[in-house]
């Protein structure tokens, strides 16, 4: 499964726009290295975003695992807006 499919799927399922990575990440199951590549590769997109988790407390094992570093800062989220 693609990453946008995974998305799609995961972001139809939460009723939200933004998706975890980690979520993606389990879906797909895709390496985080295999992962985080394709994510990076992904903000070409002008409609692609990938933002931090906005309250710290919430980012667990599985969403450190699987973070991508972008612009100096960990991004545990994306979205296609």
């Amino acid at each position: 499964m693609e990453i946008k499919e995974a998305y799609e799927a995961l972001s139809e399922y939460t009723g939200s726009q933004w998706v975890k990575i980690a979520d993606i990440q389990e879906l797909t199951n895709q390496a985080p290295a295999v992962l985080a590549a394709a994510i990076i590769a992904l903000m070409q997109d002008r409609s692609f975003r990938a933002e931090p988790e906005p309250f710290g407390h919430r980012i667990d094992d599985r969403a450190r695992r699987t973070q991508v570093m972008i612009g100096g800062e960990y991004r545990h989220h994306i979205a296609w807006v």
